[in-house]
């Protein structure tokens, strides 16, 4: 059984998916949110400053679980990575498009930026990149998300994966 935490936080995220399929996100208010959710304002801030946290702390969530998945696969290779990365956000598309929708797909940037460079260094590759590779790298794999998205999440996770890994062979 879910806590009352993730129940609630599940309620709210319900609730502004909703919202936007009729709303602007700009035109959404803290209190719809609630009264949607059937959570109070207490609640909402709760766990959320801003109704982009929202987005933040699920991004937060996947990314972990994600992480999780990886960090259990001693022998995954970088391909097997990109499938699972692909997978997983294939799974999650339906927020994906939200984000694009609600013109908040940037903060899908900013957290891919912020999980790469938490890879990097459980990868120990500090050393070896310059400043400017995780923003790169990041750039590059929002953009990709963002045009696969646009063409409807038509190419299976392996045929991404594949994608990125004829780019770092043949391109780099």
């Amino acid at each position: 059984m879910k806590s009352k935490k993730a129940k609630s936080k599940k309620l709210i995220q319900l609730a502004i998916y909703e919202l936007l399929l009729k709303k602007d996100f700009d035109n959404i208010s803290i209190k719809e949110i609630c009264e949607k959710a059937g959570v109070s304002r207490m609640s909402f801030y709760r766990y959320y400053s801003t109704k982009e946290d929202i987005f933040i702390v699920f991004c937060d969530e996947t990314f972990d679980a994600f992480f999780q998945e990886i960090s259990h696969s001693p022998t995954l290779t970088v391909k097997d990575m990109f499938i699972m990365f692909f997978a997983n956000l294939k799974k999650y598309h339906r927020e994906i498009d939200m984000l694009k929708k609600s013109q908040r797909d940037t903060i899908l940037l900013a957290q891919f930026e912020q999980y790469s460079s938490y890879i990097a260094s459980k990868m120990n590759l500090g050393n070896i990149l310059n400043p400017f590779d995780i923003p790169f790298f990041s750039g590059g794999l929002f953009n990709v998300v963002i045009r696969w998205s646009n063409r409807n999440y038509i190419d299976t996770p392996e045929d991404m994966a594949n994608a990125m890994m004829g780019f770092i062979k043949n391109k780099i």
